[in-house]
């Protein structure tokens, strides 16, 4: 495929240029003809008039996609077809790649593609979940409830992520602020006295010794400390692509006090509110628990929900193969039996997931204000420690002296 330059005159008379790619210049012509453009020059472009992707400056994040569906459902339902709509949003788009991807599907719309199928062309930016409510609001006819669903969805997970990584970052704040207090204390401060401590001849406590080893070592080999922390965060990353690898920390994950259970309850949330969304758009119980496996965000739950739906697939109720599992709450298995005997499966699972974001919300507040004195607990037993073995020495040459 070869990139080819163009200049032509668009459905509206006006003259408009671009990139597009193609096999050869003869196929590029074709394409604009397909598009309703009149070329007017088509010229083999470069790497230089293309359009330059910024990689993770465009990333399409949730919040992206929760205004691309709340705009796309006030368009559908002011009774704009799908076409004009996808139009209008490729000019109100920010995200560039977003917007790029909006003017494709425009163009396969055009050509008799379904939405969906549009959509499916570009699996990298739009969720399982998503394409599968989408496919299932458009053969029922009801697309613009399922991008408003979508909207609330995107939103709900924005909402709990931006809570977590709010806590997280303040205690990577404090955690660096820490490592930076220390780092100087042994690196500026402590060797400042060795000197001292030498040229005085006075037995030094073991505390003393301890501090200006850790210090002599720190200052000698700083960079490959450095190295060293850097080599495990690569490790780590390698480690988590691995299948065992992402496996074993999910798993380390649901076991660290406070914060597995915290864990369970995201995933439970999250497991609940999707699937949720799945029955209510008509899929059938046995699919969207396989959509669902995909976007539990846990490797562990992605198998018991793999569990859970081979159970199903057998004629189990979905109660009774959440019980086999023993991976889920009582309380929401109990309420899942209550949503399948009352027919109400969707609107207790909807319950659920409100509930349990409750639920994450007051228990990331407690994990935060346990964070706090906990870092700076440790921080003042450490600088304790320094100052008590610079000062214990000094104390010994004063009394020598006097």
């Amino acid at each position: 495929m070869e990139m080819f330059k163009y200049k032509a005159i668009n459905r509206d008379g006006k003259i408009v240029k671009g990139t597009l790619d193609a096999p050869d210049k003869i196929s590029a012509i074709n394409k604009l003809k397909e598009l309703k453009y009149t070329p007017l020059k088509v010229s083999v472009g470069s790497i230089f008039d293309s359009e330059i992707d910024l990689g993770f400056l465009n990333k399409v994040k949730p919040k992206d996609l929760s205004i691309f569906c709340n705009q796309f459902a006030i368009l559908l339902d002011s009774g704009i077809p799908v076409l004009s709509a996808l139009d209008i949003l490729k000019r109100q788009t920010e995200n560039r790649k977003l917007r790029k991807i909006t003017a494709n599907m425009q163009d396969e719309v055009q050509k008799g593609q379904s939405l969906n199928a549009a959509m499916r062309n570009h699996k990298d930016v739009f969720p399982d979940i998503m394409l599968n409510i989408i496919e299932a609001g458009e053969l029922s006819g009801n697309l613009e409830d399922s991008f408003l669903k979508m909207s609330v969805h995107f939103e709900k997970e924005i909402a709990i992520t931006g809570k977590i990584k709010g806590s997280m970052t303040y205690a990577i704040v404090l955690l660096f602020i820490a490592v930076i207090v220390i780092a100087i204390l042994l690196i500026g401060v402590v060797p400042n006295f060795v000197k001292m401590f030498e040229s005085s001849g006075t037995e030094l406590p073991g505390t003393t010794k301890l501090l200006l080893k850790i210090s002599g070592g720190v200052t000698k080999y700083w960079y490959l400390i450095l190295l060293g922390i850097f080599s495990l965060v690569v490790g780590f990353k390698l480690l988590k692509r691995t299948e065992i690898g992402s496996l074993g920390i999910d798993k380390i994950k649901l076991m660290i006090p406070v914060v597995g259970e915290l864990n369970k309850k995201i995933i439970i949330s999250r497991f609940a509110r999707i699937l949720s969304s799945l029955v209510a758009s008509g899929l059938p119980l046995f699919t969207a628990l396989e959509i669902v496996s995909k976007v539990v965000g846990n490797k562990v739950y992605r198998r018991a929900v793999e569990t859970v739906r081979a159970s199903v697939g057998h004629g189990l109720t979905l109660t009774q193969a959440l019980i086999e599992t023993d991976m889920f709450m009582k309380m929401t298995v109990q309420m899942i039996k209550v949503g399948e005997d009352t027919g109400r499966l969707e609107s207790v699972l909807d319950k659920i997931g409100d509930f349990y974001d409750e639920e994450i919300a007051e228990q990331t507040e407690k994990v935060t204000s346990l964070m706090e004195p906990a870092l700076i607990s440790v921080l003042a037993v450490v600088i304790g420690f320094i100052v008590l073995s610079i000062v214990q020495p000094m104390f010994g040459m004063m009394e020598t002296i006097g």
